[in-house]
Protein backbone atom coordinates (compact mmCIF):
# COMPACT_ATOMS: atom_id res chain seq x y z
CA UNK A 1 0.00 0.00 0.00
CA UNK A 2 1.38 3.27 -1.08
CA UNK A 3 0.29 6.36 1.30
CA UNK A 4 0.90 10.20 0.03
CA UNK A 5 2.27 11.60 3.15
CA UNK A 6 1.97 15.71 3.38
CA UNK A 7 4.14 17.82 6.37
CA UNK A 8 2.02 20.36 7.67
CA UNK A 9 0.21 22.13 11.01
CA UNK A 10 -3.35 22.50 11.00
CA UNK A 11 -4.90 25.99 11.63
CA UNK A 12 -8.36 26.99 12.11
CA UNK A 13 -9.55 30.07 9.78
CA UNK A 14 -12.75 31.81 10.73
CA UNK A 15 -14.23 32.31 7.12
CA UNK A 16 -13.24 28.82 5.87
CA UNK A 17 -12.57 26.69 9.01
CA UNK A 18 -9.66 23.52 9.28
CA UNK A 19 -7.38 23.60 6.82
CA UNK A 20 -3.78 22.01 6.26
CA UNK A 21 -0.92 24.60 6.27
CA UNK A 22 1.58 23.04 4.38
CA UNK A 23 5.30 22.77 4.60
CA UNK A 24 6.69 23.27 1.19
CA UNK A 25 10.04 22.90 1.48
CA UNK A 26 9.45 19.34 3.11
CA UNK A 27 7.03 18.57 -0.48
CA UNK A 28 5.48 15.35 -0.12
CA UNK A 29 6.49 11.57 0.07
CA UNK A 30 4.94 8.41 -0.98
CA UNK A 31 5.24 6.18 2.08
CA UNK A 32 5.00 2.49 1.28
CA UNK A 33 3.56 -0.24 4.04
CA UNK A 34 2.00 -3.42 4.24
CA UNK A 35 -1.13 -4.32 5.69
CA UNK A 36 0.93 -5.72 8.92
CA UNK A 37 2.72 -2.91 9.58
CA UNK A 38 2.74 -0.89 13.13
CA UNK A 39 1.83 2.64 13.71
CA UNK A 40 5.07 2.52 15.35
CA UNK A 41 6.80 1.91 11.89
CA UNK A 42 4.62 4.25 9.71
CA UNK A 43 5.42 6.86 12.63
CA UNK A 44 9.24 6.37 12.23
CA UNK A 45 9.03 6.27 8.70
CA UNK A 46 7.52 9.39 8.67
CA UNK A 47 9.85 11.17 10.55
CA UNK A 48 12.78 9.80 8.36
CA UNK A 49 11.43 10.77 5.33
CA UNK A 50 10.51 14.35 6.17
CA UNK A 51 13.93 14.64 8.53
CA UNK A 52 12.08 15.83 11.75
CA UNK A 53 13.76 15.24 15.17
CA UNK A 54 11.36 13.12 16.79
CA UNK A 55 11.72 14.77 19.89
CA UNK A 56 11.04 17.99 18.82
CA UNK A 57 7.66 17.20 17.83
CA UNK A 58 4.57 15.34 18.28
CA UNK A 59 3.35 13.10 15.33
CA UNK A 60 -0.18 13.33 14.32
CA UNK A 61 -1.65 11.61 11.69
CA UNK A 62 -4.84 13.04 9.48
CA UNK A 63 -6.96 10.69 6.25
CA UNK A 64 -8.48 12.07 3.94
CA UNK A 65 -10.95 10.57 1.46
CA UNK A 66 -9.74 10.61 -2.18
CA UNK A 67 -12.35 13.68 -3.04
CA UNK A 68 -10.52 16.08 -0.98
CA UNK A 69 -7.34 15.22 -1.88
CA UNK A 70 -7.96 16.06 -5.23
CA UNK A 71 -9.49 19.73 -3.87
CA UNK A 72 -6.26 20.76 -1.77
CA UNK A 73 -3.05 21.83 -2.75
CA UNK A 74 -0.81 18.98 -2.31
CA UNK A 75 3.12 19.51 -2.21
CA UNK A 76 4.83 18.09 -5.23
CA UNK A 77 6.45 14.98 -4.61
CA UNK A 78 9.67 13.61 -3.32
CA UNK A 79 10.34 9.66 -4.54
CA UNK A 80 13.53 8.26 -2.97
CA UNK A 81 15.46 5.31 -2.73
CA UNK A 82 16.63 6.08 0.76
CA UNK A 83 15.02 3.08 2.41
CA UNK A 84 16.17 0.26 -0.14
CA UNK A 85 19.26 1.37 0.22
CA UNK A 86 19.53 0.66 3.97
Amino acid sequence: MHIYASCGLWKFDPLKGWGLAIDKSKRGRILYMELTSSFEYLSRMAFEDFRIDQNLVELELSYLPMELISSIDCSPVIIERVRAER
